[in-house]
């Protein structure tokens, strides 16, 4: 067993457990987020035709919409990679861990996995470019962020909040 702070007891179980409560939360949380760019700017530069297709309003609008959503999506991953890893790096630094491998390899899998569950129930004609760069980017800075934890502060601003500093 593994004491956290504030008296936290955590197995093996409850580390996969923790991961798969965060993820959840996760989901919710990025829904919320999302919710101001897809239903309020994005009707901004898009109209919808007679026939149903989507008409830019204006093409300046929507690549300066576009370029937000993407520097959005970017800090909301990075920011949930840098979580779990330190999650993850708070666990294997106790003594009663002894193959901290396993611990990484699946804090990357989840790292991964809510982001590709919700691009899985996205569009059904295929994965746009801005799904598949945010599960790429939220693996890319779990790596990153587990082998140099000191760059976690670019995206950790939120683990002050939490007790995995």
């Amino acid at each position: 067993m593994l004491l956290l702070k504030g008296g936290i007891y955590m197995t093996f179980i409850g580390f996969v457990g923790m991961l798969i409560f965060y993820n959840l939360v996760f989901m919710l949380i990025y829904m919320i987020l999302q919710f101001p760019v897809t239903y309020v700017l994005l009707p901004l530069a898009i109209r919808i035709g007679e026939d149903g297709s989507a008409k830019p309003r204006s093409k300046i609008l929507l690549k300066l919409i576009s370029i937000f959503n993407f520097f959005y999506n970017t800090h909301i991953f990075g920011t949930w990679a840098a979580f779990l890893c330190s999650f993850v790096i708070v666990i294997t630094r106790s003594d009663s861990v002894s193959f901290d491998l396993l611990y990484y390899v699946i804090g990357f899998f989840s790292c991964v996995g809510a982001p590709g569950y919700m691009a899985s129930k996205g569009e059904k004609e295929g994965n746009s470019y801005s799904e598949v760069w945010c599960i790429l980017f939220s693996g890319i800075s779990f790596i990153v962020f587990s082998i140099f934890p000191q760059y976690i502060w670019i995206f950790g601003w939120i683990l002050n909040y939490t007790i995995y500093k």
